[in-house]
């Protein structure tokens, strides 16, 4: 009776065993896959692929930045190192719509969820994408204190998105005493539909007896990550009775 006790306890201390040391080899073996080469995990050892960028572990950068269980500090170098290095390799426009994945699962939180935004606009920086939208400015009116206009405005995309339009000052800072008051809205929020082209006409009264300029901002997202926004800035030449519109982009 003694001898099966005996057995039952060692076969116990046995099973507590291999719970214990399982969980150590476990990490020692995710140890192992979280660093770079022979290096330790570090902010340094990610930095020092930029020095090499052609030898660069993308998919290793990927395991970097989607495990959570190491420092965000880590997971961010690991965001704009994949980033220069891609624009190095030529390899930015698949990081990009990696990272905007990350974004849409929501696999990201906090700090990490800025830094992946910041460096897809760093990503377009380098290689700008095609824009889909379009906008044209027109002016109706004598150009002159007191004076009625209309601001024309036509805008368009070669697809679906939410679109904002905004024209004036007042619509931007409406503490700020306007050279133009308006005398309708300033601000339209809608759909706009691939291929379909939409006019608007905003009416104002020039209170400035000198030449000012007005901001037409054109904002349009296409999904929870990418938009495009098209500004442009009316100067109204009051000596001359004439306006003239740039593109601020």
């Amino acid at each position: 009776m003694d001898k099966k006790i005996l057995i039952v306890v060692f076969a116990l201390l046995a099973v507590l065993a291999v719970i214990l040391i399982s969980p150590s080899l476990y990490f020692k073996e995710e140890a192992k896959k979280e660093s770079v080469g022979k290096k330790p995990l570090s902010e340094n050892s990610i930095n020092e692929m930029l020095f090499s960028p052609e030898k660069a572990n993308i998919e290793q950068l990927k395991s970097i930045i989607e495990n959570e269980s190491l420092n965000d500090s880590l997971r961010e170098r690991a965001i704009f190192v994949l980033t220069e290095v891609s624009i190095k390799n030529n390899e930015s426009k698949k990081t990009r719509e990696y990272l905007k994945s990350l974004l849409i699962e929501n696999k990201l939180k906090g700090d990490l969820r800025s830094s992946a935004f910041a460096n897809i606009y760093l990503i377009d920086e380098a290689n700008p994408r095609k824009k889909y939208a379009g906008i044209e400015v027109f002016v109706e009116g004598g150009i002159r204190k007191n004076s009625k206009i209309s601001v024309k405005i036509i805008i368009s995309s070669e697809k679906d998105g939410k679109a904002t339009l905004r024209v004036g000052n007042e619509a931007f800072d409406s503490r700020k005493k306007p050279e133009l008051l308006s005398l309708s809205k300033t601000t339209w929020r809608g759909e706009i539909k691939k291929g379909e082209t939409k006019e608007f006409s905003f009416d104002f009264l020039i209170q400035s007896n000198k030449s000012f300029e007005t901001p037409v901002l054109y904002k349009i997202s296409y999904d929870y990550v990418d938009y495009e926004k098209n500004l442009r800035i009316i100067y109204f030449d009051l000596e001359n009775n004439s306006y003239k519109v740039r593109d601020e982009r």
